[in-house]
């Protein structure tokens, strides 16, 4: 079966319940595939685009099954460790916030803010075209706080019964 790709817009306002239901929904409407391999329907979620132009993309379905995605963005190489893929890891996002933390703690503590509203389902009371000042390159706030959007929406699709999005954020708060 060949690859669907498709554009959609998720809200990452209201609760953890309406934002997993809204992206779930548009999962419902996928064909069903008629076995493993080619047989597979696979499909391609564009949900963001980035201020550089670049997208953030999902991919499914995961090893996971059921309501699990992958996410990545185009023309980016996620570096932690060593890597060559698209796809960042929650490892790449907390290197990234430890080594911003580093250079300039009170702009992190400041990007942090816009972090919990993301994970509190809130609208961005900021603007994230900035880089609020951070030298030691690293990601761009836009991509990790579009990231980080798509990374906590995903654990609560495939992690729901469990901690969902707490999960990331626990780990984020060690930092």
């Amino acid at each position: 079966m060949p690859i669907t790709e498709l554009s959609i817009n998720v809200s990452n306002i209201g609760t953890r319940s309406t934002v997993r239901d809204n992206v779930i929904t548009h999962f419902l409407n996928e064909v069903p595939g008629t076995g493993k391999g080619n047989n597979t329907s696979k499909y391609i979620y564009f949900v963001e685009t980035l201020n550089n132009g670049n997208r953030i993309y999902l991919t499914r379905p995961q090893q996971h099954g059921g309501f699990d995605f992958k996410v990545h963005v185009e023309n980016t190489i996620f570096i932690y460790p060593v890597r060559t893929k698209n796809a960042p890891r929650h490892l790449d996002i907390i290197n990234d916030l430890t080594n911003k933390k580093t250079n300039n703690l009170n702009n992190y503590n400041l990007l942090f803010t816009l972090i919990e509203d993301i994970f509190n389902c809130r609208h961005l009371n900021q603007n994230s075209n900035t880089n609020f000042g951070f030298t030691n390159g690293g990601l761009e706030i836009d991509l990790l706080l579009g990231v980080l959007k798509w990374l906590f929406i995903e654990q609560d699709c495939a992690y729901w019964n469990y901690s969902g999005r707490f999960m990331l954020m626990n780990a984020l708060l060690e930092i």
